[in-house]
C-alpha cells in the first residue's frame, strides 16, 4: 500500500521493446499519491504482465496532467479488477491509457469521479492511442467524469485498429464548459479503423452549456465515429444524452 507519496508510486520500464516480461502487480493500493507525478502506475516496454486487484484513490497533481494507469509500448498485458476513483489533475486526466499497446486486456474495472475545473481540461476514462491494436476492453464502467472541455468515456484514436470493446457502461459524465469545445462522448472513435463495440451502453452523459452546433456538431454523443473506417457498433444502447445545443 502506498499512502501520501508525492512521486510516481510504481514505474516499470524495459531497456528495449518488450524486454521486461513476466511481471505482476497484485493487490496494490495507491491513496493520495502522485501530487508531483504524471501517473500513478506506469509500465513501459513490458510483455506478459499482470496488473490485478488494485485501487487508485484520491491521487493526482494540482498543477499538471495525470494518468492513473499508463501502459506504453507493451504487449500482452492483463489488467483486471482495477478501481480508479476520485482522482485529480489540473489539465488532462486519463484513467487508463494504452499507448502503442497490443494484444492486451482490461477487464471488470471501474473509473469514477474525476472532476477537473481548469478551463481547458479534458477527461478520458479509457484511451487507446498511438496505433494500439488487438486489445480487448471487457465489462468496464466509467462514471462521474467531469471537465470543461472534451470528456470521453472511452476514446479510440491515433490510427488504433482491431480493438474490441464489450459490455462496457459509460454513465453520468459531464462536459461543464460553455463553448463549442464542451463536448461529451460515451464512446468516441476518431481516426481509427476496424474497431468493434458490442453490448455496451452510454447513458445520461451531458454537456448542459455546450454551444456546439449545428448538427452534425453536437454537445453530447452516445457514440461518435469520425474518420473511423470499417468499424462495428452492435447491440449497443445510447439513452438520455443531453446538451445545451443538440445531442446524438
Amino acid at each position: 500500500q502506498f499512502v501520501g507519496c508525492g512521486g510516481q508510486a510504481i514505474s516499470l520500464t524495459g531497456s528495449s521493446p518488450f524486454s521486461m516480461g513476466d511481471f505482476a502487480i497484485d493487490g496494490c493500493d495507491l491513496i493520495q499519491c502522485g501530487t508531483a507525478a504524471i501517473s500513478g502506475i506506469s509500465i513501459s516496454q513490458g510483455i506478459d504482465g499482470k496488473i490485478t486487484n488494485c485501487t487508485l484513490s484520491r491521487c493526482g497533481p494540482n498543477d499538471s496532467a495525470y494518468t492513473s494507469l499508463a501502459l506504453s509500448s507493451c504487449l500482452k498485458i492483463f489488467c483486471n479488477n482495477i478501481d480508479i476513483l476520485d482522482n485529480n489533475a489540473l489539465t488532462n486526466y486519463i484513467g487508463i491509457d494504452l499507448s502503442s499497446v497490443a494484444q492486451s486486456q482490461v477487464r471488470d474495472s471501474r473509473i469514477r469521479n474525476a472532476i477537473l475545473t481548469n478551463a481547458a481540461a479534458t477527461a478520458r476514462g479509457i484511451r487507446l492511442g498511438e496505433g494500439s491494436t488487438g486489445n480487448e476492453i471487457y465489462g468496464c464502467t466509467i462514471s462521474g467524469l467531469a471537465a470543461p472541455a472534451a470528456v470521453d468515456g472511452l476514446l479510440i484514436t491515433g490510427s488504433s485498429t482491431d480493438n474490441l470493446i464489450k459490455e462496457c457502461f459509460v454513465v453520468s459524465c459531464t462536459s461543464t464548459g460553455a463553448n463549442s469545445s464542451a463536448i461529451v462522448h460515451g464512446y468516441n472513435l476518431q481516426s481509427s479503423s476496424r474497431n468493434t463495440i458490442l453490448n455496451s451502453i452510454a447513458e445520461r452523459n451531458t454537456a448542459p452549456s455546450s454551444t456546439a452546433a449545428p448538427l452534425p456538431a453536437a454537445g453530447a454523443f452516445g457514440f461518435e465515429l469520425n474518420n473511423a473506417n470499417d468499424c462495428v457498433i452492435k447491440d449497443c444502447i445510447a439513452t438520455a444524452q443531453s446538451t445545451g445545443s443538440s445531442s446524438n
